[in-house]
């Protein structure tokens, strides 16, 4: 079954001047000339991505979408017209978000947190910033120190509103994060906790545990290759620690303690010093 805003691997059914068809063995759909590879022929099978023309026609195109249909992007408003804006998502057509689908109105040069979806009505492909319609509230088969990937989709006083893979709403507090983020960032995270209520608290760090023993490593590796010493401490600014190790300056007192007790370093006046 041929799949309209996803990819899908066809085969070409018949060359022609102007582009050629490709089936699935039920439907045809047009690849116009410019996406055709210079070496293909009939009964090739090619992986492209479905979507629809100007005129409301489905084609297939080799180019690649930064996201398909039924996912979270983070896309950049490239023009406004009567019907909405237009956003870049890496196709020769731009992709639309319908007045009616924008929360705030949307500016050009704007990058916006949308999901892809199919409109039942027109059949088209567009995008919504309105996007309690498609994340749910709700995780629960998650468990604390699972991995996951989300993406920041708005500030709150508590911290940041994150898709959680795609699916799920979750809270990003704000002391859980020592660097800058921004609207529509991608990163790497974990479940700090699934709440009572099925709700997901996420951590941009893996259980401090690990992280201690991890930068334990580090530290003392740091320490080789530089002569036994290295110019951090108690004191040292929370800042500072975050960009020379990525960790909360709590991870890293914690890793100085348990080294320390291990006997691996000394503790000098804002000095790690390595004991041979």
């Amino acid at each position: 079954m041929i799949r309209i805003g996803q990819f899908n691997r066809l085969r070409v059914s018949k060359m022609l001047e102007f582009g050629a068809y490709l089936t699935d063995g039920k439907e045809e759909i047009l690849m116009p000339n410019k996406f055709l590879p210079e070496d293909i022929k009939e009964g090739d099978s090619i992986r492209v991505f479905l979507y629809h023309d100007n005129e409301g026609r489905p084609i297939a195109t080799t180019q690649i979408p930064y996201a398909c249909v039924d996912q979270i992007a983070t896309l950049k408003v490239v023009a406004n017209g009567s019907a909405g804006g237009f956003l870049d998502w890496g196709l020769d057509k731009d992709l639309l978000v319908p007045n009616s689908e924008q929360r705030t109105r949307l500016s050009v040069g704007q990058k916006a947190v949308i999901w892809i979806y199919i409109d039942e009505k027109s059949g088209r492909i567009v995008g919504t910033t309105k996007l309690n319609k498609f994340i749910k509230d709700h995780g629960s088969n998650y468990k604390a120190g699972d991995e996951v990937e989300i993406v920041i989709a708005e500030i709150t006083d508590l911290g940041y509103k994150v898709v959680v893979d795609n699916e799920f709403w979750g809270l990003l507090f704000k002391n859980e994060v020592f660097k800058p983020i921004e609207i529509g960032d991608r990163l790497d995270a974990y479940i700090k906790e699934v709440r009572s209520d099925g709700k997901l608290d996420i951590t941009l760090h893996s259980s401090e545990k690990n992280e201690v023993e991890d930068l334990g490593q580090t530290i003392l590796k740091r320490l080789e290759e530089n002569s036994g010493t290295l110019p951090f401490g108690d004191k040292t600014d929370a800042a500072i620690i975050y960009r020379e190790f990525g960790v909360s300056k709590k991870v890293f007192k914690r890793t100085l303690g348990m080294l320390f007790k291990e006997g691996r370093i000394t503790l000098g006046n804002e000095q790690i010093i390595q004991n041979k």
